[in-house]
């Protein structure tokens, strides 16, 4: 778990300041994997793929451009989003020069049941279920495309089988859903209205996010399947039934 409580925001990432050690694995993780397969692999056909190099990669001058492009230049202004280009750059950096397939998949807000406990859907279920209040950071009109697990694996497993080596793929939902509206739908599928609690905006958050999936669908054959309500129930059904809140 990368992320500690108390010091992350409402995506589970820890706050601007506070996030040195934290995302260091991003960086010194990937690589002696890479270097490991690239130095075993003979006449193996691998393909390695990132951890998610979510929507903080995109450039400040195209980051209203919407729905999001792989093409778009890059320029982070958050910690979680350089480490994350960072590890996408050096899969890149292997494939030119020794010729490793490997293939980047940028996550948009992935979601859905044994999420862990610090990231925000986890938080706002577990306070449904608890009866607790939960705590949004600005307004609640910042919007994301959120991802459910299930199509994150079936992204994954197309990508090992038939991605096209050094290309990065966008992965996302397919909508875009305010974060007030996804307390509006935990209220519905808990059947619990949510009392919410309001704190600053967090440096480095993107204020939208939509990934356009247009080239991991000609490629891959991707087209995600769960809507964000529906992903939600299942999650609450999930965390409800577990021992997480026993």
């Amino acid at each position: 778990m990368i992320a500690r409580s108390g010091t992350a925001d409402h995506a589970g990432r820890p706050r601007i300041l506070q996030a040195g050690k934290a995302y260091a694995p991003h960086i010194g993780g990937i690589e002696p994997i890479i270097r490991g397969v690239a130095a075993g692999r003979h006449a193996r056909d691998d393909r390695v793929s990132d951890a998610p190099v979510i929507h903080e990669v995109v450039n400040t001058r195209d980051r209203h451009r919407l729905p999001m492009r792989e093409d778009a230049l890059t320029r982070p202004v958050s910690p979680y989003g350089v480490s994350k280009l960072a590890g996408e750059q050096l899969c890149y950096l292997y494939h030119v020069n020794y010729g490793l397939p490997t293939v980047s998949l940028r996550y948009f807000t992935v979601y859905g049941p044994r999420q862990r406990p610090d990231m925000g859907f986890h938080k706002f279920l577990s306070a449904a279920v608890r009866d607790e209040p939960v705590t949004i950071y600005g307004d609640g009109e910042q919007t994301r495309d959120f991802t459910f697990v299930d199509d994150v694996v079936h992204a994954n497993i197309a990508a090992a089988a038939q991605g096209v080596p050094g290309r990065v793929y966008n992965i996302g939902g397919g909508s875009r859903v305010s974060i007030n509206e996804v307390l509006d739908m935990i209220g519905r599928v808990s059947c619990r209205r949510l009392r919410v609690t309001v704190d600053s905006d967090q440096k480095g958050d993107m204020r939208h996010t939509y990934a356009d999936t247009s080239r991991a669908r000609a490629d891959l054959g991707f087209v995600p399947s769960v809507g964000l309500e529906d992903g939600l129930a299942a999650q609450f059904r999930w965390l409800s039934s577990s021992s997480l809140l026993r």
